[in-house]
């Protein structure tokens, strides 16, 4: 699989907004053995900038791309909490630089898992679950929060191969918190 670049955005909850601010990226063909994305022609991790607000979606590309079947976003800097709605770009090995699903619904909430999730208020009408991290989606529960700001944290979204051009077969997205901005 061959992934060109993400998009990310963040969101209010409770009126504050919530983004990452700065994020690193690993990538691996067995979910086993992780390689960090590095500046070219150096052997420094790359540090992408993330979202200023959290409305507006931001797009990092790849280049060169990424080829493998794991990514995983690590926030390095949040504002509040690492809240997350994005988008994957990417397409066979072949091929382009397309949405792979999250913001159309193409990959099901099934496949968007996370290590925990937070409620706002203990309510689980005002819970910020791994199906809702969706490029702009709407209302007052939007997006993607963990339960815990550790570096444990974790969102992860499995795409299947499809015969329509412009999916994947397999990808994780880990949203690890190494520090939170107040």
């Amino acid at each position: 699989m061959r992934v060109t670049g993400v998009i990310t955005q963040g969101a209010k909850r409770i009126g504050s907004p919530e983004y990452i601010k700065s994020y690193k990226i690993a990538y691996s063909n067995d979910g086993k053995t992780w390689a960090m994305y590095k500046v070219k022609g150096t052997n420094e991790d790359m540090v992408f900038r993330g979202n200023i607000d959290n409305n507006t979606p931001y797009a990092n590309s790849f280049t060169p791309p990424i080829k493998a079947q794991y990514v995983r976003l690590y926030p390095q800097v949040c504002r509040r909490h690492c809240t997350l709605r994005m988008e994957l770009l990417g397409c066979e090995l072949s091929g382009c630089s397309e949405p792979l699903g999250m913001k159309s619904g193409h990959i099901q909430d099934y496949q968007i898992t996370a290590s925990s999730i937070f409620r706002t208020l203990n309510m689980d009408m005002f819970t910020w679950e791994p199906r809702k991290a969706r490029l702009d989606k709407q209302g007052k529960v939007n997006a993607w929060t963990s339960g815990h700001n550790d570096q444990s944290q974790w969102l992860q979204v499995h795409l299947k191969r499809r015969s329509k051009r412009g999916q994947v077969m397999k990808l994780v997205c880990d949203c690890e918190t190494a520090s939170i901005l107040l």
